[in-house]
């Protein structure tokens, strides 16, 4: 049986952190175009769609499909989009403190992009999307809302 999902998508190297602290290193597929930019879709785009599972690829070949709701964190490649880097330019940044349950922190920068009377840091970790970005030092971090105890802004 043939999984052509798996040739039609683009696939970006990624670290996958689970609920429960499990760590699955592999790829993730990324759709080749959205409707709401020019370019393939973004690690977030993915992460937000509406369905509860997103396949990975493990470097043996192996697919499985992972619960969203199970995912705590991702950190992966961040392809190149010139459309999206126009819009996050014109983005409120904002600096966060993120502690997850299992107790995991993490420092960065966040783009808020919100009508302005609502673009406070508290309006940002209350978006309905289930991930957000934190860009790290280490790269951009898609956390999920769900396994967050605590944000701290800095501003």
């Amino acid at each position: 049986m043939s999984n052509d999902w798996t040739t039609t998508t683009t696939r970006v190297a990624a670290v996958v952190t689970l609920a429960n602290g499990e760590i699955l290193p592999g790829q993730l597929h990324l759709q080749a175009a959205v409707a709401r930019h020019s370019g393939q879709e973004t690690p977030i785009e993915m992460l937000n769609r509406d369905e509860g599972f997103f396949p990975i690829t493990f470097d043996d070949g192996t697919v499985c499909f992972l619960s969203r709701a199970q995912v705590a964190s991702v950190t992966c490649e961040w392809p190149e989009d010139d459309a999206l880097e126009e819009i996050e330019a014109s983005a409120h940044p904002i600096q966060l403190e993120v502690v997850l349950v299992s107790g995991e922190s993490f420092e960065g920068q966040a783009n808020v992009i919100l009508p302005a009377p609502r673009s406070r840091p508290l309006d940002y970790v209350n978006s309905l999307r289930p991930f957000f970005v934190l860009r790290t030092e280490s790269g951009p971090r898609l956390i999920n809302r769900q396994h967050v105890r605590l944000a701290r802004p800095f501003d």
